[in-house]
């Protein structure tokens, strides 16, 4: 929170938070500030927070400084503020940072007001490692007055929204009663560990089975938290859109019995920037500070509209989501993506995507940018975290992209000249990595072909690719072009990975030809994902398919967490599960047994009509299936197929063959394992009633997962578990998963593959799992089926 109240209900605010009301660009006069030097013969004063009480708008404010030093001598005071930079330049003065100089101004005023002084010299000092500055300038307290009071009338009606959910709101969450009218067995379990971990300033790991109610069970305890002073933020991070639209629909259900509890929705700055849309008169190509929206006008400047954009939004409804936000933003023209993070300061639970944690490079600088901080981390479907990490800490170069601008620069554009050379010490800088994979290759049909495997970065690259950014940053203020500004970002990507490259890292190049590729990959998310959690209050990750726990408690650094387990709250009798473990589904093996396949899938769906999915292990091998079904399938049998790279609205269609089902048809839909119809779809009741998995979801072999394999071996001596068969569980749970959704749910999931009776695979089959039947043959199979379809 921005304030706090004292037992009176007087609101207490810093002079820095005054400040962030300050105009973003001077319109006042410019006060004449004297350059000057060290100060002589003068007394620093021990007292350093001085406060000044202040009416305003009938609120009380009590206003707390912090200057640096307070120099006394007997005809002055002087107060000094110091700003820390990273680089001094000749331009450089206390008008450089308008919301600076008013916290200088705020803390001047704070001790006239200790001091009872008429007048008193504000010194600004500003220090960066090239030297430092230091301006002198002698005000009258009337003006810092008016000044300080300009402030609290701006930041009244925020202070009051503060003061309300503190007076008032607190005490709502407290006496809030759980927004069911009564919670499972399981869910009471959840509720109880996640807020006794909050308390304890632990981490949880929660294995919870659909149906369980994950998101009502760990945002109504986290939000009691907040309520009870032991958190002031919760951050909801989810991998998917829908499961955050839960999220913020739990939010709106508590809202009946806390009305001043909010709760937003923040997504990435090109889904909510209206410079999308083409009908709109204000388009931008792409966003940048020259977009009309961050300009001054005439009638109100940007940062009040700003202000009476983000009033009206809080003096409505209390669950924001994109819609609501860009109407409002579109009102006063101001961007959309600004003003849903300063409304997030205003909010108990914010809902956003994994990157805004866990990515250094897009993380929300405001809250985590120092730790020990106050929030709850929710991290919903978190067997997604460990590879999405991987993803953000991962980044590749080519010597094919800087050839390419290197052949750009010379032909196409103006300002070639002052590029040339810094591309071309990126292009040199590959040298050292072609030697390395030179060691290690052979020649193929291809031409050369090496690899290299380092623990260590060449420096040449590093510093090659950070005199290019500096080039193009300095060349993109003459000109834009969009090939420029994507090999600038794929080089800042590189040189950010690098900065986090240590022993849970490797440097793997690859040498095919001429073409010469550097990737850094993260190997290990643990001691990052551990070190982004650690200034939180309490972390819970949760999900369905944590399976199995320890490898989950390694591998996102909550070695020390607290394990939840939960059994499914739905009968076992509502679902059959069913292994053929007589046909190998093994690379080598896929081609003579795709019929035997065909005719189990056909002697599932003729059990009883209805809805499936049938996933597979890959396109090709999904292609050979489906014809082969169709072959021996009755015409009246129905079947649809995911195609590579579908579209938003081309997935839409695809489930709308589901979601549109009549009664006595059957319609098979075929889908690749791990797919984007795998995990996040829900289809209950009738729209999808069984499910056949195609082998074991196993990962293609690779040079990047071998050599992820080769890692674990060394520090778990667990590699295939770990690179392999541990993920490939969390594809096969999540695709059995989509059967049964709610309590009403009946349905099958048949397992193919031989492999599903080894014993390294049956031990990590979650509890619900134990019924689990093995077949030999489609007859069998059609007479188990036939059992379950019959019991009712």
């Amino acid at each position: 929170m921005n304030i706090t109240l004292s037992e009176n209900g007087e609101i207490a605010v810093t002079s820095a938070y005054l400040a962030s009301f300050a105009e973003r660009k001077m319109k006042t006069e410019r006060l004449p500030f004297t350059p000057v030097y060290a100060k002589e013969n003068c007394i620093s004063d021990v007292f350093t927070e001085p406060t000044v009480r202040l009416i305003h708008g009938g609120e009380v404010f009590i206003v707390t400084s912090q200057p640096d030093i307070i120099f006394t001598t007997p005809d002055n005071c002087t107060v000094e503020k110091i700003r820390c930079l990273k680089k001094l330049s000749a331009s450089s003065n206390p008008y450089s940072d308008p919301r600076f100089l008013a916290d200088c101004y705020v803390t001047a005023y704070t001790v006239c007001k200790k001091k009872n002084l008429s007048e008193i010299i504000l010194r600004i000092t500003l220090k960066a490692d090239n030297g430092s500055k230091s301006f002198e300038i002698k005000l009258n307290s009337n003006y810092l007055s008016m000044i300080t009071e300009g402030l609290i009338s701006r930041c009244l009606p925020f202070a009051k929204a503060e003061k309300d959910f503190l007076s008032r709101g607190v005490k709502d969450i407290i006496e809030m009663p759980f927004p069911f009218s009564s919670a499972r067995d399981g869910q009471k379990d959840l509720i109880k560990s996640v807020y006794r971990c909050a308390a304890k300033g632990k981490r949880l790991i929660a294995l919870a089975p659909t149906g369980i109610g994950k998101t009502v069970s760990v945002l109504y305890p986290a939000i009691k938290a907040v309520g009870s002073g032991i958190a002031e933020k919760v951050f909801y991070l989810t991998a998917k859109t829908v499961t955050g639209k839960a999220a913020l629909d739990t939010v709106r259900m508590m809202n009946a019995k806390a009305p001043d509890l909010r709760a937003i929705s923040i997504v990435a700055k090109e889904r909510i920037c209206p410079s999308k849309d083409k009908k709109n008169p204000f388009v931008q190509e792409k966003c940048s500070y020259n977009c009309p929206r961050l300009s001054d006008e005439a009638d109100a400047s940007y940062s009040k509209r700003q202000r009476a954009a983000l009033s009206e939004l809080l003096s409505g409804a209390r669950v924001y989501e994109k819609g609501d936000i860009k109407t409002v933003a579109e009102k006063y023209r101001v961007c959309p993506y600004e003003l849903s993070l300063d409304l997030s300061e205003y909010c108990s639970v914010i809902v956003c995507d994994y990157n805004y944690v866990f990515d250094a490079r897009v993380r929300f600088r405001r809250y985590f940018a120092e730790g020990n901080l106050k929030y709850i981390l929710l991290a919903d479907e978190a067997h997604n975290l460990p590879d999405r990490t991987r993803e953000m800490y991962s980044a590749e170069i080519s010597l094919a992209e800087f050839k390419k601008l290197s052949d750009m620069l010379k032909e196409k554009l103006p300002f070639g000249s002052s590029l040339s050379e810094p591309v071309g010490k990126v292009i040199e800088a590959f040298e050292p990595v072609r030697r390395m994979c030179i060691e290690n290759s052979s020649m193929t049909s291809e031409g050369a072909y090496g690899y290299s495997i380092s623990n260590h970065i060449p420096g040449a690259i590093i510093n090659a690719l950070e005199k290019l950014k500096s080039a193009v940053f300095k060349a993109s203020e003459q000109a834009d072009d969009e090939e420029l500004e994507r090999i600038s970002s794929l080089a800042s990507d590189f040189v950010s990975c690098a900065g986090y490259f240590d022993e849970h890292f490797v440097l793997f190049s690859e040498l095919r030809g001429d073409e010469i590729t550097a990737k850094i990959m993260c190997l290990d998310p643990s001691a990052i994902l551990d070190r982004c959690m650690s200034g939180a209050v309490s972390s819970v990750l949760f999900s369905a398919t944590l399976t199995p726990t320890d490898y989950f408690a390694d591998i996102l650094g909550c070695r020390d967490a607290e394990i939840l387990e939960l059994e499914s709250p739905y009968s076992e009798d509502n679902f059959c599960l069913a292994a053929v473990d007589t046909i190998s589904t093994k690379y080598s093996s896929r081609r003579d047994t795709v019929d035997a396949v065909a005719d189990i899938i056909l002697t599932t769906v003729e059990a009883k009509s209805g809805n499936y999915i049938v996933y597979c292990p890959s396109y090709k091998y999904m292609d050979a299936v489906v014809k082969a079904f169709l072959s021996v399938a009755p015409k009246e049998i129905k079947a649809v197929a995911q195609k590579s790279g579908m579209s938003i609205d081309q997935g839409k269609k695809f489930l709308s063959f589901f979601e549109n089902h009549k009664e006595g048809e059957t319609l098979v839909g075929f889908c690749v394992m791990g797919g984007s119809f795998s995990e996040g779809i829900d289809l209950p009741r009738d729209m999808l009633i069984g499910t056949v998995l195609v082998g074991m979801g196993l990962p293609t072999l690779s040079s990047e997962l071998n050599v992820m394999k080769d890692y674990f071996d060394r520090t778990r001596e667990d590699g295939y578990n770990f690179a392999y068969l541990y993920p490939a569980m969390i594809k096969i749970l999540q695709a059995a998963g989509r059967v049964i959704r709610s309590e009403d749910d009946r349905g099958v999931a048949v397992l193919i593959d031989d492999r599903y009776r080894d014993p390294a695979v049956r031990k990590l089959f979650p509890s619900h799992w134990r019924k689990i039947h093995y077949i030999g043959d489609s007859y069998s199979l059609s007479k188990y089926l036939e059992r379950f379809w019959n019991n009712q």
